[in-house]
């Protein structure tokens, strides 16, 4: 579900409620360990300026079906 992204309804009630959603890096990785420090760290960068926010952070995992 989560791969047909967010329906314009969806979108609007987030912003409504003052959430928002982002990518730490610009680029799609396999895995974690594929992310450099240099990458990581300009993510951090950009995030710090939402000081007075919670912010989540997780990694997408894909499970192909058996």
């Amino acid at each position: 579900m989560a791969s047909r992204g967010l329906s314009a309804e969806d979108r609007s009630e987030l912003q409504q409620r003052g959430v928002g959603i982002t990518s730490l890096v610009a680029r799609a990785s396999a895995r974690a360990d594929e992310l450099d420090d240099a990458e990581l760290v300009e993510g951090a960068v950009l995030l710090a300026a939402y000081r007075d926010v919670a912010i989540a952070a997780g990694i997408a995992v894909y499970d192909p079906p058996r």
